[in-house]
């Protein structure tokens, strides 16, 4: 055995005080000028028997205090502390015939820790600026350790560390572990800095890492570990509060680690994984494990990916409780980043046998506290996170992640492939605030002027296949119930201007599932939420209107709609599955995508700007779902899964209230107009093959293709219930009349919503039946319950419901079912609205009640076929059909003339049966509404100028059978107002229109 262990400490427990200016160097690296990369390196080669090779960094850490009661650190004028700490550990081990097994091992591993049995803080730690005193050793030993500087300070902090292990075997398995331990820039450190007016403070950590681990043999398992998803173990934090608990007394006790600088221009960067330039993150995990007979397992995880984090608290025996809280307090003006980036990636691959690989982080996180991502609660006075800046601040907070997983295997029967990436938690900012007496206080409170960067990023990849004629089952999932939000549950407070307010949360996941004989599944982003502005608020004392806003996000082709004002939130959501069985077994094929999941930019929060302000918030969600079979069954479903009744829900604003104090549309040079916009935009497509021969198959399901995609887009949305995302559409759950949301704009500014969704659904069967469906609704804007919308002097309402392209030629939304010898049957609902409510006398709009307009537009083109060779085929194209404006009560300008209250609805759908040898059966039952009023009474109308309601719907009906019966039924009502009563409280005109064609076709 092959073994090295290795301590590297800088300054070890050395009490250091500077009554003057000074300087603290702690270097542990291989060179004294602070470069080079200490090594622990085993290295076993044996020719016959097992090789093992085992090397242990016990510590590794620059600047080390707390221990034994050590002072705190100190500098009396102006100071700098420079932490450095570079490592590389690697073991290697070679057998011929025999067990090859390598563990490689970095961090320095707390001891003596029994109180309690606590988990945080008791895995292997190493660092820049490491304190242990709070470690639950001690009772009553609960409070941070402190470096203090009186004057103007400058505290660099570098930390690098690899960790590799390599096991190679000819006969024998081959275990590779790489354990990167805890990697921390500042740990249990409170900074206490005087600061000095005019001058620079900072503080500056830099932290990366590489661990990796491979495995690979011949006859024999191959298992290969980097990292370890386990609690508080495997984590990567620049700045850390460890948030420790035991039996002695520090239960829910522990005081906040703070960060408090009085005078001066600070600067607070903590970054994990960031390149220098756009690139690979600088944090990687990855393990690779590769077998010719037997089992492949390939495991790269990690706990947290953070850049300013406050660990959250668990004891054994009783209910977590939140850890005191991570507190940065800066008297003047400052600026605090924290951002964590990071891959891991997982490759297994077996010639015959099993192969699993599994690629994931628990938390990647910015800034943020984890009591508040797993709702733990702490009601002690002074407990809790916050960032508070006197003057004029910028937060920059962001968590990016990418995990891929490959698995893949050449079996001669009964393999089971596995590839798996799940990152639960992707989040930028999330800081719960400091209980106080009154309350919690904000997460943020900036004093002046603030400016905002916020961002999540979550990337994952899937990808499971199997090669061979026998039996084998790949699966891949990427990403299950995965949080995705630039903010979360944190509440903002700017006291004077925002000078820019950008949030994003973007979710990117791909899972493929490929087989020849066997069963292939693939799910991604299932159950999963994305957001840019979640369960929070922003409130801005004075204005959020500068016309200058950057670049934003990154480009890319789904936003070049989406035009960012001074506060903004984004959200892109790319969801893609692909399966496919290649062989001749009968074994089916599935893909989900989307199923139960949302991509909402501005979800269930506040945003309130006191003078003059713009909010813009757009959702553009890409979903796609393959599935193709050569013998059997093919499902593919976007939005739901089989055998359920769930949906995917795409928004710019959702229950969300925005209040603008007062408002312009002529705010002057360098100033954008006041208004509040949302966007949706999906692309979903579902796609199902089957070229089975049998129309019974190995199921009841028989070789059977299904197509499936259903989903709700909302420009905005108020006052839904949060259980029940269609609101009243659906005809069944009624809205909650307990939530309600209002945007209320106090003078001038535009309020507008725009939906739009494309794609298509498509399934085509040799042997079995043929089934495609649609669900799909949208508005621009949707009001329920008492939810308002409210420009007090002057502005304009809009709301446009889109289906299908309409840029010429025009493209429509299309379902499509063909099949050979089975049934075919193709559906599409829609229900568009321009602007909706529920009907109740409580739902208004009420556009600038001196000068406004009110516009609803609800636009559709759709086609929907069913082909069938020797079966039936029926196709239909029915739902909530389309209206411009409903179920509102709207006022328009009232002082001014010529105002306007248009409601529009224009629709083109085609829907065709065609069966040779069977019947034939086409129903097209669809209405349009210009205006159309709900309940027994309807609703009004009130403005000063004129009221116009059109509506055309082409409404196209064919059935054609060769040999069997042909039925087809087209049925629309188009009605340009309809329940309404209108007052016009001076000239004007009221003008409706309804035309188009209804038209049913036989063809026998």
């Amino acid at each position: 055995m092959a073994f090295a262990q290795s301590t590297y400490i800088a300054i070890n427990n050395v009490p250091i005080s500077i009554a003057g200016s000074g300087l603290i160097q702690a270097l542990s690296t291989l060179n004294p000028n602070g470069t080079g990369f200490n090594v622990t390196s085993a290295t076993e080669t044996q020719l016959a028997g097992p090789a093992d090779a085992l090397a242990q960094n016990n510590a590794q850490v620059g600047l080390l205090f707390g221990d034994a009661g050590t002072s705190p650190i100190s500098i009396g004028l102006n100071g700098s502390v420079l932490a450095a700490q570079y490592a590389n550990t690697t073991a290697s081990a070679t057998a011929a015939d025999s067990n090859a097994t390598a563990q490689a091992t970095n961090g320095f591993a707390l001891s003596g820790n029994t109180n309690g049995g606590a988990f945080i803080g008791s895995g292997p730690i190493g660092g820049g600026i490491i304190y242990l005193g709070n470690n639950g050793t001690v009772a009553g030993d609960n409070t941070p350790g402190q470096l203090a500087i009186g004057g103007s300070s400058a505290i660099n902090v570098f930390v690098d560390n690899g960790v590799r292990s390599t096991a190679t075997t000819t006969t024998g398995n081959a275990l590779a572990n790489a354990d990167p331990g805890n990697a921390y820039g500042i740990y249990d450190t409170s900074i206490k800095v005087g600061g000095v007016a005019g001058q620079a403070n900072l503080v500056n950590v830099q932290l990366d890492g590489v661990t990796n681990a491979s495995a690979t043999t011949t006859t024999g398992s191959a298992t290969a570990r980097a990292g370890l998803d386990d609690f508080a173990r495997n984590q990567y934090a620049g700045i850390l509060h460890s948030g420790f608990s035991g039996a002695a007394g520090n239960s829910g006790g522990l005081e906040p680690l703070v960060l408090s600088f009085g005078a001066g221009n600070t600067t607070i960067r903590s970054e994990v994984g960031v390149p220098a330039t756009p690139g690979a993150a600088l944090v990687q995990i990855g393990a690779t494990a590769n077998t010719v007979t037997g089992a492949a397992n390939a495991t790269a995880q990690a706990d947290l990916l953070g850049g300013i984090y406050q660990n959250g608290v668990a004891t054994f025996g009783g209910p977590p409780t939140s850890a005191s809280g991570l507190q940065i307090l800066i008297g003047q003006v400052g600026t605090v980043s924290g951002k964590a980036h990071g891959e891991t990636n997982a490759t297994a691959g077996s010639v015959n046998g099993d192969a699993d690989a599994l690629a994931s982080v628990d938390e990647t996180v910015g800034i943020g506290d984890e009591s508040v991502l797993r709702g733990f609660v702490n009601p002690v006075l002074g407990a809790g996170s916050a960032i508070k800046i006197g003057q004029d601040g910028n937060i920059a907070a962001g968590g990016a992640v990418t995990s891929n997983a490959t698995a893949s295997s050449v079996t001669t029967g009964g393999a089971d492939i596995t590839a798996t990436t799940d990152n639960t938690f992707v989040i930028g900012l999330a800081l719960g605030g400091i209980n106080g007496p009154a309350g919690t206080g904000p997460g943020v409170s900036i004093g002046g002027n603030g400016s905002f960067t916020l961002y999540a990023d979550n990337t994952q990849n899937a990808n499971a296949s199997a090669t061979n004629t026998s039996n084998a089952d790949p699966l891949a999932s990427a990403g299950f119930q995965d949080q995705t939000f630039g903010a979360y549950l944190t509440n903002i407070v700017v006291g004077q201007n925002v000078n820019v307010f950008q949030t994003t949360g973007q979710l990117d996941v791909d899972a493929t599932a490929a087989a020849v004989n066997g069963i292939a599944t693939a799910s991604s982003g299932v159950q999963s939420n994305t957001a840019g502005l979640k369960d929070s608020s922003l409130t801005v004392g004075l204005n959020a209107n500068n016309a200058y806003v950057p670049a934003f996000p990154p480009a890319d082709p789904y936003t070049t709609a989406f035009n960012p004002g001074p506060i903004s939130a984004f959200t892109q959501s790319e969801i893609s599955s692909s399966a496919t069985t290649s062989g001749v077994d009968g074994s089916p094929a599935t893909a989900t995508s989307g199923a139960g999941s949302s991509s909402i930019a501005i979800d269930n929060s506040t945003i309130s700007v006191g003078l003059n302000g713009r909010v813009d918030a757009a959702d553009l969600s890409q979903l796609g779902a393959t599935a193709s079979s050569n013998s059997g069954a093919a499902s593919a479903r976007v939005g739901n899964s089989t055998g359920a009744n769930q949906y995917y829900l795409s928004s710019g604003v959702y229950n969300s209230d925005i209040t603008i104090g007062t408002g312009s549309l002529n705010p002057g040079a360098g100033k954008i107009a006041s208004g509040v916009t949302g966007t949706s935009f999906v692309n979903a497509g579902a796609s199902a093959t089957s070229n089975g021969t049998d129309p019974f198959g190995p199921g009841p399901v028989g070789d059977n293709a299904d197509a499936e995609v259903k989903l709700l887009s909302t420009g905005i949305s108020l006052g839904v219930d949060p259980n029940n995302f269609f609101g009243n559409q659906d005809g069944i759950n009624p809205p909650d009349a307990s939530v309600v949301n209002n945007i209320k704009i106090g003078l001038e500014g535009d309020v507008s919503g725009v939906s739009q969704t494309v794609g298509s659904s498509s399934a085509s069967s040799n042997a079995g039946n043929a089934g495609a469906t649609a669900n799909l609704l949208g508005a621009g804007i949707d009001l329920e319950g008492p939810s308002t919308i409210l420009i007090g002097s002057k502005g304009d309402i809009s709301g446009q419901a889109i289906l299908g392209s309409f840029t010429l030629p025009g493209t429509p939304y299309g379902v499509n079912a063909t099949a050979s010898s089975g049934d075919a049957s193709a559906g599409l609902l829609v229900g568009l609205a321009g602007i909706d409510g529920n009907g109740a006398a409580t739902t208004q709009l009420t556009a600038g009640s001196n000068t406004g307009d009110v516009f609803g537009a609800a636009a559709g083109l759709g086609r929907t076929t069913a082909t069938s060779l020797t079966g039936d085929a029926t196709a239909t194209t029915n739902g909530l059909g389309l209206v411009g404006i409903s179920d509102a009560n709207v006022t328009a300008g009232l002082v001014t003339t010529n105002n306007l209250v248009s409601g529009d609805a224009f629709g083109r759908f085609s829907t065709t049966a065609t069966a040779n040898n069977g019947n034939a059966n086409a129903v097209g039952d669809i209405d349009a509404f210009g205006l159309s009023g709900g309940g027994a009474l309807g609703n009004k109308i009130t403005v000063n100028g004129n009221v116009s309601g059109t509506a055309f719907l082409e409404n196209i009906v064919t059935a054609n059978s060769t040999s069997g019966n042909a039925t087809a039924s087209a049925s629309s009502n188009v009605i340009g107002i309809d329940n309404y009563s209108i007052n016009l409280i001076g000239s004007g005109i009221v003008n409706a229109s309804a035309g188009g064609i209804t038209q049913s076709i036989v063809n026998n």
